[in-house]
């Protein structure tokens, strides 16, 4: 998939055109964040330590991860179709568990792209 973008001008022009250029395998994830509402943030990890409230395998996921800072936390979900498993996801975990998350978080925002790089396996050396 090539990355397609078109801003007008400075450095996110030159971005654009570099990232045009070249391929990216585009990964099967995306990311969720959110700001953490204020006195909120170790109520959030307690939840978030219990583990998710759902099947990963049910909902079409095979792996969700959280990183969790001192004002946002970032959820990242992954497989195949992960948009649409996130939609039914969010439908099927029952009104209780998103009211209790909208009580700790605020203002969640999807970021449905995502950039991979891994590591050559013979990179060549920098001096």
């Amino acid at each position: 998939m090539t990355v397609q973008c078109s801003p007008r001008r400075g450095p996110a022009i030159r971005l654009a055109r570099w990232a045009q250029r070249r391929e990216y395998n585009v990964s099967h994830q995306i990311a969720v964040v959110a700001q953490i509402r204020p006195g909120k943030r170790q109520e959030l990890e307690r939840t978030l330590d219990a583990g998710p409230p759902f099947s990963l395998a049910e909902h079409g996921l095979t792996r969700h991860l959280v990183f969790l800072g001192d004002t946002d936390v970032v959820l990242i979900f992954e497989g195949d179709q992960p948009l649409g498993d996130v939609r039914r996801l969010a439908a099927s975990v029952g009104l209780g568990h998103l009211t209790k998350m909208a009580t700790l978080v605020a203002n969640p925002r999807v970021l449905p792209q995502s950039f991979v790089w891994n590591a050559a396996a013979r990179e060549p050396a920098h001096a």
